[in-house]
């Protein structure tokens, strides 16, 4: 099959670590939909059994709090925080004798 992109191997496209535009609009548009809806949605919130109401609060968590390997990764950050550069360094070469 040829490529019949106007693209070389190694130049073109989207730039590494560049904003994805369309992730962007999408967003900005959910965000609107949500902000111009909100007395819509929470009355409907307001109509759900309880089981239903927890399922969505549920469902909606994980894009509002910190998922559980993010909360891991500050705590084992901050456990670090107060160390001096020589308790620093020797934990390195602690970890590098293992």
């Amino acid at each position: 099959m040829v490529n019949q992109t106007s693209f070389k191997p190694g130049e073109g496209g989207r730039p590494k670590g560049s904003k994805n535009k369309v992730t962007i609009e999408v967003k900005e548009f959910l965000n609107n939909f949500l902000h111009d809806n909100l007395n819509t949605l929470q009355s409907d919130f307001d109509k759900l059994d309880s089981k239903d109401r927890l399922y969505f609060i549920e469902k909606i968590l994980k894009y509002i709090i910190p998922t559980k390997a993010d909360n891991n990764i500050t705590r084992a950050i901050n456990q670090y925080e107060d160390w001096t550069e020589e308790q620093i360094q020797a934990e390195l070469d602690r970890l590098n004798n293992k």
